[in-house]
């Protein structure tokens, strides 16, 4: 039996050797997103965060239908006195790419995400080659990158609509494209880096925390610390300080121009701004914990990589003064800016997951430092087999766990729950999926029910209940007005017709009884399974 083990294990080292460990690390990258992501590749909007979704998707189809890049523009009409839904927000690049794709290879879900996904692939594996350029070795490096793909927000959202995980991963990129420059000193890896820092800002600000913190070291470096023991991360500091610079000013340009459209418009989609605990309600902060629990926690890892984390900084802290300049920099300044991320933008903080992955930069930094220390001191400890295996079964724990929560959340119906022990978040979760099937779903059905009514692309509807500005909108196809405006007097939905409404679409008959709605409610002239149409 030993000397079977022996050969099955000399073959395995020969099998891996042959074909080459990053090869099958990206092909185990690729395996696994596709285990993770596939129930929702061809998928339309999850009902997690819908609202954000619909408006992503509704800027794309409006470029697709032949909107110019510096004109993007939504299905509801809050623009210019309600007449249009021109509104800009983060840098629709991605967008304006996929629409493009769409005019090549027709309108679908499935090429959207699959455009993200590539974009995810490329971010996660630039990041594995950043590491194995530091180690030297391939075992950790694909370790931390593959625990990285353990995290449900980063998977959920690598193939969502929205730009959080593509802003992320062009920093991963960025990174990479840094350390080669610092490696080979050739001018055209700094100047990708800066572009894909300055991609990452224009899609995401909030990416920019591993910018900030090289920022920081540039900074340092200047005042005479060598960050990197006996050298410097920046060895021209006349030229990479322009390059620097270059990041603020193309992100301050696109934000200066989109704030000028949307005066123009009279209308913004989204809060280019922070939104700090100060200016949170008495509610807001009370429920907060609740609320969290409800939405977030579970989504962003198993409390076992959280604690590892934890676990980690300590260690780092402990051992600080033994630490290079740029890991203590890194034990340091990175979690403070995560930290102060954190309480700029609290009171969304407890609902919105996609949030957090801009803090998912915190786990190679505080892991990498930790690693590192224990390479210098404890390197046969790491090297030990035993090691190792622990290691690999802790990261298919994680695997599995990360598996339920994204199948969860992509409707996926038959996918085991036993790791998943959040009661408040199975719960929500449960209900966010049956609405989508048995409410809206309903609406993704219905554009050529609408078609025979006789309200074609040209109509403008108003549709309630909807507090989104897009979401029925954009599953109808059709522009027009939600109840994002709160309209509830009759004086309200007579302006909406004077600016060209001619339907209304009731998904909700408890609606029926409003006393504003019942001058409009006597010509109804269709009902798809429950959605009733009326016309003005």
């Amino acid at each position: 039996m030993k000397a079977l083990k022996c050969h099955f294990l000399q073959r395995a080292e020969l099998m891996i050797e042959s074909l080459g460990t990053d090869r099958l690390v990206l092909a185990g990258m690729v395996l696994l997103s596709l285990l993770y992501l596939t129930p929702m590749l061809g998928e339309g909007m999850m009902r997690t965060h819908m609202w954000r979704q619909a408006d992503c998707l509704s800027i794309t189809h409006h470029y697709y239908t032949g909107n110019p890049f510096l004109e993007p523009e939504m299905h509801i009409q809050l623009g210019h006195n309600y007449t249009t839904g021109k509104s800009a927000g983060e840098f629709p690049v991605l967008y304006y790419m996929v629409a493009g794709f769409w005019k090549v290879f027709g309108k679908s879900y499935l090429s959207f995400r699959l455009f993200y996904l590539i974009i995810f692939l490329a971010g996660i594996w630039s990041f594995y080659r950043s590491l194995t350029l530091l180690f030297g070795s391939k075992f950790w490096p694909a370790w931390i990158s593959f625990l990285m793909l353990t995290s449900p927000i980063y998977v959920y959202y690598g193939v969502s609509f929205l730009t959080d995980v593509p802003a992320f991963s062009f920093v991963l990129m960025a990174l990479y494209s840094l350390l080669m420059y610092r490696l080979k000193g050739q001018i055209g890896w700094f100047v990708g880096s800066i572009l894909l820092f300055a991609l990452a800002g224009l899609l995401k600000v909030s990416s920019l925390i591993a910018f900030v913190f090289l920022a920081f070291v540039f900074c340092m470096e200047v005042l005479g610390i060598k960050t990197l023991g006996r050298e410097k991360l920046f060895k021209k500091p006349l030229r990479e300080v322009f390059g620097l610079l270059m990041v603020p000013v193309l992100i301050v340009a696109w934000y200066y121009y989109a704030h000028l459209y949307n005066v123009q418009s009279d209308f913004k989609y989204t809060f280019n701004s922070i939104h700090p605990f100060w200016k949170g309600t008495t509610e807001e902060m009370q429920r907060f914990g609740e609320m969290f629990e409800m939405y977030t926690f579970s989504s962003i890892y198993h409390v076992s990589v959280l604690a590892l984390l934890l676990v980690a900084l300590i260690y780092n802290l402990f051992r600080f003064r033994q630490l290079s300049w740029l890991a203590r920099f890194s034990t340091t300044v990175i979690p403070f800016g995560g930290t102060l991320y954190f309480f700029l933008w609290l009171p969304l903080m407890s609902h919105h997951d996609y949030y957090y992955i801009a803090l998912l930069i915190l786990v190679p930094a505080i892991l990498l430092p930790t690693l590192f220390q224990l390479r210098h001191h404890h390197s046969k400890v790491l090297m030990q087999k035993p090691m190792r295996y622990a290691a690999i079964g802790f990261l298919a724990f994680n695997m599995l766990y990360c598996m339920a929560v994204v199948h969860l959340q992509s409707d996926y119906k038959n996918w085991s729950r036993v790791l998943i022990t959040n009661k408040p978040f199975l719960q929500i979760r449960d209900f966010f999926n049956w609405e989508r099937e048995i409410n809206l779903s309903r609406l993704t059905r219905m554009e050529s029910y609408l078609i025979e009514l006789g309200i074609d692309q040209d109509a403008r509807v108003v549709v309630l209940p909807d507090e989104s500005f897009n979401i029925t909108l954009y599953l109808l196809n059709r522009k027009g007005w939600t109840g994002r405006e709160m309209f509830q007097t009759v004086e309200d939905f007579e302006r909406l017709k004077q600016r060209g409404a001619t339907h209304l679409i009731i998904i909700d008959d408890n609606l029926l009884n409003a006393p504003y709605l019942q001058p409009f409610l006597n010509n109804q002239i269709g009902d798809f399974e429950g959605v009733r149409i009326f016309r003005f």
